[in-house]
């Protein structure tokens, strides 16, 4: 399925440069007003402390995590190689209710600009992803480059979906806020 999804962007790009649309690496205005989130190991290191207590946490209880940028950002930039993401200088915000997340991508000889607006929410006990935006340059990301994108943020939302259900998810200016219940496995 993701091979399907690589062959889509592909195709996308590859018409994109024929038209000239992506000779810019463009990024919507709202984009160029985020200021860069430093990354740096002690703060990689604490969303990883904090994700490690919420482990022990006994089953019937409550836990309440709070990463803020800096830490999501740096967890990213240091764990997860651009060879395998695509996305070079990964750069996580949390700002009026929503995530944004932005980042380089390399698109044949150019590199582009990736910009992705997302609101969270709660639905069944787990994160649910509404896209505002999401766009490659100058261009909007087809629905199935969006699912793809989705899926991934999902995967590190949802990751122990058998011992924990997701109570209600915060996003406030510089953090976000998740609160689950710890369940017998």
């Amino acid at each position: 399925m993701r091979r399907v999804y690589g062959v889509l962007l592909s195709v996308l790009v590859l018409f994109s440069l024929a038209c000239g649309f992506l000779g810019r690496a463009s990024a919507p205005p709202e984009a160029e007003q985020l200021e860069p989130v430093p990354v740096s190991e002690e703060a990689a290191q604490q969303f990883s402390e904090k994700l490690k207590q919420a482990q022990a946490v006994q089953a019937d209880e409550t836990v309440t995590l709070t990463f803020t940028e800096e830490e999501v950002t740096s967890f990213i930039a240091l764990n997860m190689p651009s060879q395998e993401s695509g996305i070079e200088n990964p750069q996580v915000y949390f700002r009026d209710g929503r995530i944004y997340i932005t980042g380089s991508v390399k698109v044949g000889p150019s590199t582009q600009k990736l910009f992705v607006k997302i609101r969270p929410s709660v639905e069944n006990g787990q994160v649910a992803l509404e896209f505002e935006e999401a766009t490659l340059g100058p261009i909007s990301l087809p629905d199935p480059i969006k699912e793809l994108i989705s899926e991934q943020i999902l995967a590190a939302f949802n990751t122990d979906t058998q011992r924990a259900e997701i109570k209600s998810i915060r996003v406030d200016e510089g953090s976000i806020t998740i609160e689950s219940v710890i369940r017998d496995r």
